[in-house]
């Protein structure tokens, strides 16, 4: 169908006709025809039409054209179209000043602002196009082309060889934006690659480079006679990703290139080999990959070096390594298994070398900084059960202090480590329960197994710390404590638990509930023994038995709880807020436990006294020790809501005994008959701000033992900001001789990021300790960012007390690039140290 334009007031005159014009498809492209013809036809061109669909009534061989004047020459088989001419073929549309088509040699000729936009999406501009009948090769002068992902490419020449490979003389390639926000005037791109020719291969989703230049604000920053990257319509491929470029005094100057390795639709492999002024190069690499039932990640590092810090190099040269790799995988609707692996040859490897992302949870055990855990697991999981079965081990990468004589690193031993085999937990929930409410059942049983012995002492006071210790450490206590020595240890417990809510007619809301649980413990070898610091023999500074007496091996307890929760929620709401005051009352009796030497305290180590555990059944975590005896807990629990998002909070509560418990420490705030204060108080009076503050308060004296307090402030994307401040009279302190106790900790850290311009920002990472006055972490970016780039000029200085491995600052400079692979621009935390 060929139409001409009717003049105003006249009739449209149709014919049909036999010829076929052939449009060009594919990906080619030029910049600054992209915003010449935008302004020269007077539209947006730089946005795709829709594509034409059966709907407009033209075959798969038809072509419809417009014009302001419409030539059929039928003596020369020329159609020629003249001014605003458009014309739609499978769904392609063309748009250009002029379009001649010689049905005798198939040649089609569009002249003057021609813009093509394809059934994909893509749009394609240029001064001049000619193209055979076929649709299978065509050139065209002044070329630009739009593709997925605002990606522009363009060139003073285009031929098509195929219909699928593409070749550009004298290109540019860019995924930024080309023009300004008027998108009529042109500018320069934040970041482009320059190159004598450009190939577009489209089966193999693959562009390629000749001369290449890359080209960041117009400076040119790096060149490659070959150079290749998936091209936009390519969700995955091989190539080149972001490089990391930095220095700082350990390593000194330091550039990491990571490479791309599309194995198949389900796996990939990066290798990044990492360079070094100061150091032996170090290589790392992740491969990933993804079955019907699960996945599997693998990362491992590699590097043949002497151990360094920021001033020598020291020990052997010999090989140095890490892996961390993990999979979950699902056997059925139920089951499923999974493991964690990791390992370090090196305490000190990752912070040496830089290696990021290393403390995440790779399975059910939870992580920890600075010690790494290998794990096997199975778990089975329905509506009413829950069964896991899993193994661990450990290794510590702890650096304490520094040796007083040599000044080289000291680390904390292995030793003291079980391996963890079998670990097995249950649930079961039937749907029957007696009078109503719901009934649990629960079982463990764990097996540790270690190559030395080790000693659990019990310090009343609890100066030392909790938990098992080498049988040859030092201690924090200076009196005589007593414990028990042992190798290795099982235990195995079985608890039914029964609940019910009632709401009585007067709102009053009552819960009671009722516990019974058994324990079995067993050890090898075990002694009971009074151990005071002393030197050995070997002149060795460390625990020394002053008493020892066999004991049993084999332990039983057993242990019932009952009790009632009572609350009375008081409501209150009008047009501007609600409120909701809720006076809160627990009851608790169990039989009164006597601390037992004999049973090791194995998994209750870590306890707070706060508003999560104010009002628990057991407030001890872990099985082997246990709360018992009369107490009543109290409190009381405020909030308030107004507006969309604004809302307040606060929870006050304290705990009373018949008698102190010996399962707690002095210091825990809850050992005697009555407890401290612990207090909750968060507000957020919008959406972008809350405030909080959790602490534990003397109970006579209001001295505070504990605070935890924060900020966060969140206005996305301008900036974000975040503060929170740290304070334990009691907290967990390692002295540079490696002595493990407790004493005051006190920090502080801020984090922030802020973008006052539209494309400039900066960040900041500032951790404060009070106690020794250091900053362990120090962190500050400059940041630019757009539609395309992301450039990162980060500062890093760590001066984390008892390291042992320097000082350092280090300078690195992030640069992540669309289309090109990405980076990861922010760490955790712990990844920083």
């Amino acid at each position: 169908m060929i139409r001409r334009k009717p003049a105003p007031g006249q009739p449209a005159a149709s014919f049909t006709d036999g010829c076929r014009v052939a449009l060009l498809a594919g990906a080619a492209m030029l910049l600054v025809p992209v915003c010449a013809h935008a302004q020269g036809l007077g539209r947006k061109t730089s946005q795709a039409a829709a594509p034409a669909t059966a709907t407009d009534g033209l075959g798969p061989r038809d072509v419809y054209i417009e014009a302001d004047s419409l030539v059929d020459n039928r003596d020369k088989k020329v159609v020629s179209a003249e001014g605003h001419v458009e014309a739609r073929y499978q769904g392609r549309t063309l748009k250009a000043n002029s379009l001649t088509y010689d049905s005798v040699t198939g040649v089609a000729v569009a002249h003057g602002n021609v813009v093509i936009q394809n059934a994909d999406g893509t749009t394609e501009y240029g001064q001049d196009y000619t193209l055979d009948d076929n649709f299978r090769s065509g050139v065209a002068l002044g070329f630009a082309a739009r593709l997925q992902d605002n990606v522009t490419i363009m060139a003073g020449a285009a031929i098509r060889r195929t219909e699928t490979v593409t070749e550009m003389r004298h290109a540019i390639y860019t995924p930024c934006n080309v023009c300004k926000d008027d998108k009529v005037t042109p500018k320069t791109p934040t970041w482009s690659i320059q190159a004598s020719r450009i190939i577009q291969d489209h089966d193999h989703q693959v562009i390629y480079y000749r001369d290449a230049v890359i080209r960041v604000l117009g400076v040119p920053v790096f060149y490659a006679p070959f150079f290749w990257h998936p091209d936009p319509t390519a969700e995955r491929r091989s190539g080149l990703l972001a490089p990391k470029i930095g220095y700082s005094k350990r390593r000194g100057g330091s550039y990491q290139q990571p490479y791309l390795f599309a194995l198949s639709p389900s796996s990939d492999l990066v290798i990044a080999p990492q360079f070094n002024t100061k150091v032996a190069p170090f290589i790392s690499g992740e491969f990933e990959k993804r079955f019907y039932s699960g996945t599997l990640d693998i990362r491992a590092g590699y590097t043949h070096e002497q151990i360094f810090n920021s001033r020598i190099k020291y020990g052997d040269n010999t090989n140095r390594s890490f892996l961390l790799a993990n999979g979950r995988f699902n056997i059925d609707r139920t089951w499923d298994w999974g493991f964690g692996a990791e390992r370090a040859t090196d305490p000190t490897l990752f912070r040496r070398y830089g290696v990021r992302q290393v403390y995440s949870s790779r399975g059910q055990f939870p992580t920890d900084t600075d010690r790494l855990i290998s794990q096997i697991f199975s778990t089975r999981a329905d509506g009413q059960s829950y069964l896991s079965i899993a193994a661990a081990s450990f290794q510590s990468l702890r650096v304490y202090g520094q040796d007083a004589k040599t000044t080289l690193p000291l680390y904390e031993s292995n030793k003291a480590f079980p391996i963890v085999a079998p670990l097995i937990e249950a649930r079961f929930d039937p749907a029957w329960s007696p009078l109503g409410g719901r009934l649990r059942a629960t079982g463990s049983a764990v097996v540790l197994t270690r190559n030395n012995r080790v000693l659990n002492l019990v310090d009343p006071l609890g100066v030392q710390s909790l938990g098992p210790i080498r049988s040859d450490s030092q201690l924090s206590v200076g009196s005589a404590v007593p414990g028990l020595s042992y190798q290795d240890s099982r235990r195995a417990s079985g608890q039914v638990e029964w609940r019910r809510d009632l709401t009585l007619a007067g709102g009053l809301r009552l819960t009671p509930f009722g516990q019974v649980r058994g324990d079995v413990f067993s050890t090898s070898d075990p002694t009971l023994v009074t151990v005071q610091n002393g030197v050995g023999a070997t002149g060795k500074y460390g625990a020394q038995t002053i008493s020892s007496a066999a004991t049993d091996d084999l332990i039983t307890r057993g242990q019932f709880t009952g009790g009632f929760t009572a609350s009375y929620p008081l409501i209150r709401q009008t047009a501007n807020y609600t409120a909701i005051l809720e006076p809160i009352g627990q009851f608790l009796a169990s039989p009164r436990l006597k601390r037992d030497l004999r049973i090791p305290n194995e998994d209750s180590v870590a306890f707070e006294f706060d508003e999560s555990t104010l009002f628990s059944t057991n407030r001890l975590p872990g099985q082997d020790l246990q709360e018992s005896g009369l107490r009543v807990n109290v409190g009381g629990r405020a909030s308030v809501f107004w507006g969309k998002n604004g809302n307040a909070s606060l929870l006050v509560g304290r705990t009373f005994r018949d008698t102190p418990d010996p399962a707690f420490l002095q210091q825990s705030g809850v050992r005697g008959t009555s407890s401290d204060w612990v207090t909750f108080f968060k507000v957020q009076p919008a959406g972008w701000l809350t405030i909080y503050n959790r602490a534990r308060l003397d109970a006579d004296t209001l001295k505070v033992h504990r605070e935890e307090a924060g900020l966060n402030i969140a206005i996305l994307p301008q900036a974000s900001f975040s503060a929170q401040y740290n304070y334990n009279e009691n907290g967990l302190v390692i002295s540079p001789t490696g002595a493990v106790s407790t004493g005051r900790t006190q920090d502080l850290d801020l984090a922030a990021v802020v973008f006052p311009f539209k494309h400039w920002g900066a960040s900041a990472l500032l951790v404060r300790d009070f106690q020794t006055n250091v900053l362990p972490v120090q962190q500050y970016a400059l940041i630019y960012r757009d539609e395309c780039i992301r450039l990162d000029l980060v500062y890093t200085r760590d001066e984390i007390a008892g390291a042992a491995i320097g000082v350092s600052s280090s300078l690195v400079l992030r640069l992540t690039l669309a289309v090109l692979g990405d980076t990861p621009v922010a760490a955790r935390r712990n990844d920083s140290r």
